[in-house]
């Protein structure tokens, strides 16, 4: 949705939870705010406009439990031959224990 910060603030209003502190008004670094708008007044405003249902859905992160036994084996393997180089430096007189 390509709309001015203005126009956010007049829709929302009342609707959306504004986290700026009083602290900084008083800065004046700038006249920012930050609005936290509920994920259910956005699906609303958004089928209003449309004239359909719009609801949201969050992407999930695609980590399979392949991909969690393969990490884990990786990183297994890289400390055992980190431990096996490791010792032999030490044979070697390359390194103190």
């Amino acid at each position: 949705m390509q709309c001015s910060p203005e126009h956010v603030r007049k829709t929302f209003r009342g609707k959306a939870v504004d986290i700026g502190t009083p602290e900084d008004r008083k800065k004046r670094t700038g006249q920012r705010r930050s609005l936290r708008i509920p994920v259910s007044v956005v699906e609303k405003y958004a089928s209003a406009k449309a004239g359909v249902i719009v609801l949201y859905h969050a992407p999930e992160p695609k980590v399979s439990d392949e991909d969690s036994a393969t990490r884990i084996a990786a990183a297994m393997l890289k400390q055992q031959r980190e431990a096996r180089a490791k010792m032999f430096r030490w044979v070697q007189g390359l390194e103190k224990k």
